[in-house]
């Protein structure tokens, strides 16, 4: 046929190709000029996915000192997916209390109890997994997603149950969604140029994100989901443990009001008023006794926390530890451990 005689390409699909040409050189001069990153994503994988992590070698924005993450986005050292001979590994996930909010890495409570296990003459290492402003169901993505990766003999996990309402949205959501249309979803937050868009019709509102507690946008949150919720991220965790063999332990988290209504009220561990103030304050009293049911090992270091004395002494603020409550729940860690099955032997 005669080149004068050619057919040309309707005039749609030159408009969809110049279309798809400028949103790929688009993409490429927001990427590189870094236009859609927030403040927060120096140090967070990103704003706008509730599941957010820490990113990898980021400098600490916690810390009093400078301090770099490790490239793994965790604190402390890296910890190599093949595990040393004869050597147990425990893996710390939780909040920013397992992290070690306001005091050095050395003074968190999983660098203490790899200390305090060695002296009891148990050979261990150690990585603390901590994200700041995450909670159960956020942990459970990480433990699931990466954690368990690394082959741990142990992973202890500090937390409480959580729930925020477009949280719970988003969830409901992705396990309804087909899987091609949650890739899709997934590539699509990836483009910087959808969150440039995205960033100005909607900014992000990270305080909402790591202010998740027991809230939604509407005020509290019903009870029962609250602890359904719970209960059904303890039982993936504990089934996803059990079939890596892995196992594990629960640290219900530490509010220091209960440590105020403790002394206020005269309640001590061994006194005849102690159970009837853990009914009335004690707000994780159904999260701890979900955890027994389902036959999960815990650890409930509030008696140990109240017999210590003074609140002041071991927390910053309402729920940060200070090093000292660090290396307190450390020696609490370390006693639960030892005499246990737990561990790969007994120690003292």
């Amino acid at each position: 046929m005669s080149p004068k005689y050619r057919r040309r390409a309707p005039v749609p699909v030159y408009a969809a190709a110049a279309t798809l040409l400028f949103l790929a050189a688009a993409e490429v001069v927001v990427r590189f000029g870094g236009w859609a990153e927030l403040p927060t994503e120096r140090f967070f994988t990103s704003a706008y996915d509730p599941q957010f992590a820490l990113q990898a070698e980021a400098l600490n924005p916690f810390s009093k000192v400078e301090e770099f993450l490790n490239q793994s986005g965790f604190r402390g050292p890296d910890l190599s997916p093949t595990k040393r001979p004869a050597t147990w590994r425990i893996i710390s996930a939780g909040d920013s209390v397992c992290f070690g909010f306001g005091v050095a890495e050395e003074e968190t409570y999983t660098r203490l109890l790899e200390g305090e296990l060695r002296r009891r003459n148990v050979a261990v290492e150690t990585l603390n997994a901590g994200v700041p402003g995450t909670a159960l169901w956020q942990q459970r993505a990480l433990i699931e997603k990466r954690l368990l990766a690394y082959q741990p003999d142990l992973l202890i996990l500090y937390t409480q149950p959580s729930f925020r309402a477009d949280h719970a949205a988003w969830r409901d959501m992705q396990n309804g969604w087909p899987a091609a249309l949650r890739q899709f979803q997934s590539g699509l937050a990836r483009s910087h140029l959808y969150r440039l868009l995205r960033r100005g019709l909607r900014p992000p509102r990270f305080a909402d994100i790591v202010s998740q507690y027991y809230s939604d946008r509407a005020g509290a949150a019903p009870r029962d989901l609250v602890f359904q919720q719970a209960h059904d991220d303890l039982l993936s965790v504990r089934d996803r443990c059990r079939a890596f063999g892995v196992r594990l332990l629960v640290a219900p988290v530490l509010p220091r009001q209960l440590f105020d209504d403790a002394r206020r009220a005269g309640a001590a561990p061994d006194g005849p008023g102690w159970s009837d103030f853990v009914w009335r304050y004690d707000g994780l009293r159904p999260f701890k006794r979900d955890v027994q049911d389902l036959e999960i090992p815990i650890l409930d270091a509030a008696p140990g926390f109240v017999a210590a004395g003074d609140p002041a002494a071991l927390f910053i603020d309402d729920c940060h530890f200070t090093a000292a409550g660090h290396a307190l729940m450390a020696r609490l860690l370390a006693d639960r451990l030892c005499g246990s099955d737990l561990l790969p032997r007994r120690c003292q």
